[in-house]
C-alpha cells in the first residue's frame, strides 16, 4: 500500500493549487514461481509442488491439514490451464500449490486470484522433473531421507490434492 498526495494547480481557478491525500493499492502480484523443492524457475511436470511469492497473495497464513488439499484457502484460490489448484499453505508473501496431475505439456497460465481480483503468471508443464525435498540435514555419515516429486507420468494418477500410494 503506498500513500501520498496530488497537487493539482490551475491559472483558472482561485483555490489553486489544491492536494488531495490518496491511498494505492496495488492488490495482489505473481512476481515468480519457483519448484519447492529447490526454488528454481523452469518447467513443472504434473503433481510437482510450486512455490508463488510475490505482495498481497492473501490475508492470511495457513497450512493446510486434510486431504484432499483445498482448492480454496485464505481467501485464495488458482487454477492452472483452467484446473483448480489444491494448495499446501497460504501466506502473504508465499503460497506452496499442487501443480495439477494430466496438464498436457508446454505453456500454460497459472491465474491467482485473490480478494476478488484475478492475475496471470505463465508457466511451463514438462514431462518428468525429478526433484527432491532433503529431510535431513547432510551430516557426515548419515543417510538422508527425501520425498521425491515430479519423476514422470504415471498409469494411476493419485486425485488431485492427495497424496500418491507410493509415499
Amino acid at each position: 500500500m503506498y500513500t501520498g498526495t496530488v497537487t493539482l494547480t490551475s491559472t483558472l481557478v482561485g483555490n489553486s493549487p489544491f492536494t488531495i491525500p490518496v491511498t494505492l493499492n496495488l492488490g495482489h502480484v505473481v512476481q515468480s514461481v519457483v519448484s519447492s523443492a529447490t526454488f528454481q524457475s523452469g518447467g513443472f511436470a504434473p503433481g510437482t509442488i510450486a512455490t508463488v511469492f510475490g505482495p498481497n497473495l492473501t490475508t492470511a497464513t495457513m497450512t493446510a491439514t486434510t486431504l484432499p488439499l483445498p482448492i480454496s484457502f485464505g481467501g485464495a484460490s488458482a487454477t492452472i490451464g483452467g484446473i483448480a489448484v489444491p494448495f499446501y499453505y497460504v501466506s502473504p508473501t508465499q503460497v506452496n500449490l499442487e501443480i495439477p496431475p494430466g496438464l498436457p505439456t508446454g505453456p500454460v497460465q497459472l491465474k491467482f486470484t485473490s480478494r476478488g481480483a484475478t492475475v496471470s503468471y505463465p508457466i511451463n508443464i514438462s514431462t518428468a522433473r525429478p526433484l527432491s525435498f532433503w529431510s535431513d540435514s547432510m551430516l557426515p555419515l548419515s543417510i538422508p531421507t527425501d520425498r521425491l516429486t515430479g519423476l514422470a507420468r504415471v498409469l494411476e494418477r493419485p486425485s488431485q490434492g492427495t497424496t500418491s500410494p507410493f509415499t
